[in-house]
């Protein structure tokens, strides 16, 4: 394992706040403009890694809120297909009674002649 700072070329001074290293040559006063790209190259860096972050995040929520909505339209399935049972034993039961009735009401009509 290699550390970065060990693989770096040497600087070796030159003159006077000044080094040969390529990227802090003062001599033509563009260390200030090194800085300036170094640290838009770290601010693009950390926007890159934010973006990736935000849009894997986004891509997790839609997902969350797709599978939340398929669970939701299976709940609601069941449930109709539970009611629709419900229904039938019902309309089933009702047409029991309502013959029943019928059957009632004939047996009244006859003891009501009889008597």
């Amino acid at each position: 394992l290699t550390s970065p700072v060990s693989s770096a070329p040497p600087m070796s001074p030159t003159k006077a706040g000044h080094s040969s290293h390529p990227l802090l040559n003062t001599e033509s006063g563009s260390e200030s403009t090194i800085r300036l790209e170094m640290s838009q190259l770290v601010m693009d860096y950390l926007k890159s890694l934010i973006d990736e972050s935000l849009a894997r995040f986004k891509d997790d929520i839609y997902a969350d809120f797709r599978n939340l909505h398929l669970d939701v339209v299976r709940q609601l399935h069941a449930q109709q297909v539970f009611l629709e049972e419900v229904v039938v034993r019902n309309d089933e039961t009702r047409l029991q009674l309502m013959g029943r009735i019928q059957q009632l009401q004939e047996e009244n009509e006859q003891l009501r002649r009889q008597y």
